[in-house]
């Protein structure tokens, strides 16, 4: 009996190693599991895709050398809690410096693994590409910044269209009521002409603030 169970209990063994192996290396997100010293044992072939390094040249890198230089702190402290037991897991958005230089956005997930004494094993990291949602979310920004400035120029539009029309207007007056001639009448027209250049121009900020180039 104690046979059949050992042998049931190492066919159990084998089928969950096959599972973690299938999961492992056909999962979309990218897979590490590393020393508690921040050193790849090994990695599935997503990650190696994302960031275009081989296996064995992960294992030669720490994670500092294909951090982005301005996320490494947060990152360590984030680490250093886990390793604390201050926190079981900690979610991360980072970026990522690619073989060739590209810069990645990585949504990383990092747990750590104790045995029973509750020392540190390893750890397991996972990450998700999140480059494209990165994309959306800085379009979407962009675009509320324009709307904003839209508005602003329309307002500033109005406002100056208003000044506008008082200054032909009264340049108007000013040429009839005061039969202006010579250099007094080329003043005034040469006030005329800007003032209409700068109508124009406002109407170029209300056109931008309807939408239009």
């Amino acid at each position: 009996k104690e046979v059949d169970e050992r042998e049931l209990a190492e066919q159990a063994l084998r089928l969950s190693e096959a599972q973690f192996r299938g999961v492992f290396e056909d999962s979309a997100l990218g897979i590490t599991i590393s020393d508690v010293g921040g050193h790849i044992i090994t990695c599935n072939p997503a990650y190696q895709k994302l960031l275009g390094y081989s296996e064995e040249e992960l294992r030669e890198m720490p994670f500092s050398a294909f951090t982005y230089s301005d996320d490494i702190q947060q990152h360590m402290g984030l680490y250093e809690e886990l390793l604390a037991g201050k926190r079981d897991f900690f979610q991360a958005e980072k970026r990522y410096v690619s073989k060739d230089g590209k810069i990645i956005w990585g949504k990383l997930t990092v747990s750590l693994v104790r045995d029973h004494d509750q020392n540190p094993l390893f750890v397991i990291g996972l990450i998700e590409d999140i480059g494209e949602r990165k994309e959306l979310e800085n379009e979407r920004i962009k675009a509320s910044k324009l709307k904003s400035i839209g508005i602003l120029a329309g307002g500033i539009a109005h406002d100056f269209n208003n000044r506008l029309a008082a200054i032909l207007g009264n340049r108007s007056l000013a040429r009839v009521q005061g039969e202006a001639a010579g250099e007094v009448a080329e003043l005034l027209n040469e006030a005329e002409a800007a003032s209409l250049q700068a109508k124009n121009l406002t109407q170029q900020l209300i056109t931008f603030s309807r939408g239009g180039k």
